[in-house]
């Protein structure tokens, strides 16, 4: 197969799920002999990949013009602005967002890869189904890198976000875990974007953000818990399972096709999340105590899913088909 020259409309994001898939694309087709350009370069690529939206309109109708392939990596659409308090400019943005990414599937996509069927049918929901061929193709992992330890033991609760209070019930959440399972520690990683609400939870254990380079370090003797509410593939879901580590959360978004029945428990949530209504957090309590109960089970489970489904070969083969095409 000849090697091609991939342009990208950006480098990848320092933080966040989508840069954390392009680095490690990118690193894997530069490991083949790929070649990866980005606009300023001036560089006419042979084929395009979108990861997201992006404001680079006018060299994709250039490319596309030139005869240039695009193809179209989606993400979920910004929705929590439409129930959450905050302040106006960050509500147009996000609704700017979703119409830019929108046009470029509409318009210029030759190929559209979704993360997942959940992203799929999101999709084609509000905006229709496209014409265009479709893939779908979930996140993935270096295998190496994240991998189970010789043991592991259920000493515990590991939490990694972005920003752990987008959700308004996400410290209550894991304040209940501490309190209804005191024998785990709750380990949070991440941001917070009201600090002071920290001095009301002093059973948690929180560790401030933690860089891409040392992620997969958290991984280790305990159970994941994935506070992301409709969310679209979560890579720390991903590299939770590749390092053997069972899952939990609630069964919203991609979370439950992500993770079968076998690696772990996706528990319903009990009200509508699309509202952000209070959760059931008594379900959640079921789920890490069947686990519990299963353990070592669990753990053998969610690493032979990530070898299965999950590695970074397996995605930079499906890849290259689609941008050979």
């Amino acid at each position: 197969m000849d090697k091609k020259v991939i342009g990208f409309p950006h480098p990848p994001q320092k933080h966040g799920g989508p840069g954390s898939f392009q680095s490690r694309l990118e690193f894997s087709l530069k490991s083949l002999g790929w070649s990866i350009v980005y606009p300023e370069e001036n560089v006419l690529p042979d084929v395009i990949l979108v990861v997201g939206g992006t404001k680079k309109h006018k060299w994709l109708k250039k490319c596309k013009k030139a005869g240039v392939r695009i193809v179209h990596r989606l993400d979920g659409m910004n929705w929590l602005h439409r129930v959450k308090k905050m302040p106006l400019k960050q509500k147009l943005l996000a609704e700017v967002r979703n119409r830019m990414t929108a046009k470029i599937r509409r318009k210029w996509a030759d190929h559209i890869i979704y993360q997942s069927q959940f992203v799929k049918e999101w999709w084609e929901e509000v905006e229709g189904t496209s014409e265009v061929k479709n893939s779908i193709i979930p996140n993935a992992v270096d295998l190496s890198v994240f991998k189970p330890q010789e043991s592991c033991k259920p000493l515990k609760i590991i939490c990694v976000e972005g920003t752990i209070d987008y959700s308004p019930f996400a410290l209550e959440t894991l304040d209940y875990i501490a309190k209804t399972f005191p024998q785990l520690i709750v380990e949070i990683y991440g941001s917070i974007e009201d600090k002071t609400l920290l001095n009301n939870f002093p059973n948690l254990s929180f560790k401030g953000s933690i860089s891409r380079e040392n992620v997969h370090q958290v991984y280790n003797n305990g159970i994941y818990i994935s506070l992301d509410i409709n969310a679209a593939c979560p890579n720390t879901v991903i590299e939770a399972l590749a390092s053997g580590i069972p899952i939990v959360g609630y069964d919203t978004g991609a979370l439950k096709e992500l993770i079968g029945n076998d690696a772990g428990c996706a528990v319903e949530f009990g009200s509508d999340p699309w509202k952000l209504q209070r959760p059931d957090l008594g379900n959640l309590k079921k789920g890490i105590e069947n686990i519990l109960d299963n353990f070592q089970v669990y753990c053998t489970n969610a690493r032979n899913l990530a070898e299965t489904n999950y590695s970074l070969e397996l995605l930079t083969d499906k890849y290259i088909k689609v941008l050979s095409q």
